[in-house]
């Protein structure tokens, strides 16, 4: 066990650790060189209490952290643009507390988190280019926003075991997004997004019954033709704004209940 706070350029400093109370950050210094190539040295990490976070790491091609259950605070991965870091493994994680956070990773093409459940803040995924797959099929609540944005080579994101979203539903600017779909969720607290996708064909939201903020659906070229409306859709808080929809649906502008 390691308590309090850890940066680490040395992954040996982090041998066999199985338990961190606060949080770990590891990176290169941002200055594009590093020799961190490997992270077997965290094979063993199951639990960190606080922020676990990846940043500007040059030299390492996957992150696999085989034991980690569960980060108390944020979970980040960002600016690791240098490299070649194309891919994250994370079979056991079942929760995290606060954000994911997945930004401006250059070369990162998949993230693997099928065990994960839930996650206390935001699911956020942004300036990915070339993230084309992404496992996440035991995800069930988010409790801040769902946010896709600039992803520009995936072309499907499935969410089927999600149920529930406490802020935003959020999906813009993905280059070759063609289908989402979110077959299991009933409500979103806040605002249902989905805009700029100019290759999107299909939206799977069958369940969706409540949205707490506003509903808007445009500029997404694709659905023209095939969008057939949201049919279990029974209440918005917001504003209504469909601009290329093919089918026009009802929806009652009243309180929802959560």
């Amino acid at each position: 066990m390691l308590s309090g706070s850890t940066t680490a350029t040395v992954c040996g400093e982090l041998a066999g650790i199985v338990r961190v109370t606060g949080s770990v950050y590891i990176w290169t210094g941002g200055n594009g060189e590093s020799n961190l190539i490997s992270l077997a040295c965290l094979a063993s990490l199951e639990t960190v209490g606080d922020t676990l976070s990846f940043f500007s790491n040059s030299a390492i091609g996957e992150v696999t952290l085989p034991a980690l259950t569960s980060v108390g605070g944020n979970f980040n991965f960002y600016s690791n643009i240098f490299g070649g870091l194309y891919g994250v493994s994370l079979p056991a994680l079942t929760s995290v507390g606060g954000d994911i956070y997945f930004s401006s990773n250059g070369n990162m093409a998949e993230i693997s988190m099928e065990s994960l459940t839930s996650v206390g803040g935001d699911f956020r995924f942004s300036s990915n280019g070339n993230l084309s797959e992404m496992s996440v099929d035991s995800l069930t609540s988010v409790g801040g926003d769902v946010y896709f944005s600039s992803n520009g080579i995936m072309p499907e994101i499935s969410v089927d075991s999600l149920t529930s979203v406490g802020g935003d539903f959020d999906f813009s600017n993905n280059d070759e997004l063609v289908r989402v779909s979110a077959s299991a969720l009933t409500s979103v607290g806040n605002h249902f997004d989905l805009f700029g996708n100019d290759r999107l064909e299909e939206i799977s939201a069958s369940n969706l019954v409540a949205v707490g903020g506003d509903l808007n659906i445009w500029l997404n070229s694709g659905l023209q033709q095939k969008f057939n409306g949201l049919p279990s859709l029974a209440c918005v808080n917001g504003d209504v704004r469909l601009f290329d929809c093919s089918r026009a649906f009802k929806v009652h502008r009243l309180l929802c209940a959560f």
